[in-house]
């Protein structure tokens, strides 16, 4: 399921007129190293992403729209910051790909 919420947002950021291209690249890049973390994911914990890939695309969504709310990404960005504190200490290379991910998708102008 998370596999399939990464896919349309690849799709997303590939298709985004508003973002620059380097922008794209580097969260392309990050989304790349995020589907590697999770192979090291167990299927329990693998269900829980499920919320953080929800709060991903919701974010994703407002970066690629035209006329995107801030107000929105913000929430969305929060929500996956929030739910993947939970594995800070098991997965620490997920936690750190998704907040650079965060990042990018912050600072792409919106």
């Amino acid at each position: 399921m998370i596999e399939e919420k990464l896919n349309r947002i690849e799709e997303k950021i590939r298709q985004a007129p508003s973002m620059q291209d380097e922008n794209k690249e580097s969260v392309l890049n990050l989304l790349e190293d995020l589907k590697e973390e999770l192979q090291s994911v167990s299927r329990e914990d693998s269900e829980r992403l499920s919320s953080t890939g929800s709060f991903a695309e919701a974010g994703t969504n407002e970066v690629v729209r035209e006329g995107g709310d801030k107000g929105i990404l913000d929430i969305a960005l929060n929500g996956v910051r929030e739910s993947v504190k939970e594995f800070e200490e098991s997965h620490p290379k997920l936690v750190q790909v998704m907040n650079s991910i965060c990042t990018q998708l912050s600072n792409s102008g919106l």
